[in-house]
């Protein structure tokens, strides 16, 4: 028997999709220019609703009944759109991949520490396509895999070197902490990862090392001899602009060790992201793998911008304009998930899809949004606390990939979206 939940998700999720399928086939639709919060602000967010952990024993299934409130597994009718983007001729996927691409951000932090080794071979046995590390860079130079130079939320860096704790100002924000750049390797190789989130589990804390961007790229290359399957790679380059300006270079260092290790060919499933433009211009003429431009606040510049006393926003590249731009030197734009439904804090409502994804297919661009959280506040209050309504709404936009803390949910739904919609029988993880 169908619940009175169920009736009340299923409608409110067939009407989100309708509404979605409609702005997509219209050229015209304006792009809402909302403030949309930063990724501090948005973990800060998270974390003052205190939602309880999901973390599992790794090898067991996570499921939506550890949600508050949760809906019956698989409630969400799934509705496919009736039309695609006509206007849109789908880049070919690197590698042996569904669309859309399911990438754990980070590795798999809903269940252990971000960035870890455990996290990104959890991530690959829950179905993820890609693996995301994020790249800093210490004071001798290495690449290692940290998403903030800043070391004190994500390792135990204040309690080991706490006489290294100082205030810095990176990408124009004041900071205090232990820094990468202020700490050779065998001093990073000291630390522990530990869980950033205050809402997540913190049994985990002090188990794992640092990872070097060598040695991610050995996991992978470990995981796929196992599985008999590429493994996707999309590092992202933090701080280019700021670590240039202290004599290092991520870039060359980035690409030598995708020559190293084979992977900067056409063919190769790899995506290298940037929050900046410059060193993705840059990027272009030295490597032959698919490039992504990442887009943050539409209110905030790019570092390299902002260093130059350039106008730009990321508000002014989002743009129908701003895309075609993009797509000259990027094949993938990676937008905050707001400027696709332009949520924030203010919103009582569900607000209608923009044409982002429209615009950027048009141009030829692939869209993936970040970051999917099944414990996000706003899965629960806007998609009644089904992660599948919010899967839906963005499947049936039209997305090319998708960052997600919670892979298997990803995969999961998916397989059934594919199942449904494209008459495609998913294998794996």
């Amino acid at each position: 028997m169908k619940t009175a939940l169920y009736l009340t998700v299923t409608i409110v999720v067939t009407s989100f999709v309708l509404t979605a399928c409609q702005l997509v086939s219209e050229k015209s639709a304006p792009m809402v220019s909302q403030k949309i919060a930063t990724t501090k602000a948005k973990a800060n967010s998270q974390a003052a609703n205190q939602l309880p952990s999901r973390q599992q024993p790794p090898g067991q299934q996570p499921s939506s009944q550890l949600l508050p409130n949760p809906v019956p597994a698989h409630s969400v009718t799934i509705i496919c759109p009736e039309n695609g983007d006509s206007t849109r001729v789908p880049k070919p996927l690197r590698g042996r991949f569904y669309r859309p691409l399911v990438v754990g951000h980070r590795g798999a932090p809903a269940y252990v520490p971000e960035e870890t080794e455990r996290s990104y071979r959890l991530a690959l046995e829950l179905g993820a396509d890609y693996i995301e590390p994020d790249l800093e860079m210490s004071k001798d130079g290495i690449l290692i895999v940290r998403h903030e130079n800043n070391l004190s939320d994500t390792t135990n860096a204040d309690q080991v070197y706490p006489n290294l704790i100082t205030e810095k100002v990176v990408d124009g924000v004041k900071e205090k902490g232990v820094f990468s750049e202020d700490l050779t390797l065998a001093q990073i190789k000291k630390l522990k990862a530990k869980e950033r989130l205050s809402y997540r589990s913190h049994k985990d804390d002090g188990k794992y090392d640092i990872l070097t961007f060598e040695e991610y790229l050995q996991i992978a290359k470990d995981e796929q001899a196992k599985r008999r399957h590429p493994i996707g790679l999309i590092p992202e380059i933090k701080h280019s602009t700021y670590f240039h300006k202290l004599g290092f270079d991520p870039e060359r260092e980035l690409v030598r060790l995708l020559n190293k290790y084979g992977y900067n060919k056409y063919k190769a499933p790899v995506i290298i992201q940037s929050m900046e433009i410059s060193n993705l211009k840059r990027l272009r003429k030295m490597v032959k793998v698919e490039l992504m431009q990442l887009l943050d606040d539409p209110t905030l510049q790019p570092a390299d911008v902002a260093a130059a006393g350039g106008k730009l926003t990321y508000g002014d590249m989002a743009t129908a304009k701003g895309l075609r731009k993009i797509a000259r030197y990027a094949d993938w734009v990676s937008p905050d998930k707001s400027y696709i439904i332009p949520l924030n804090e203010k919103s009582k409502s569900l607000p209608k899809p923009t044409s982002f994804v429209h615009d950027a297919h048009l141009v030829g661009l692939n869209v993936m949004p970040w970051t999917f959280r099944a414990d996000d506040a706003d899965v629960r209050k806007f998609y009644g606390g089904s992660e599948d309504a919010e899967f839906n709404q963005f499947f049936a936009l039209g997305i090319d990939g998708l960052f997600t803390d919670f892979p298997d949910l990803a995969a999961k739904f998916r397989a059934r979206y594919l199942a449904q919609c494209n008459g495609v029988t998913v294998t794996g993880p």
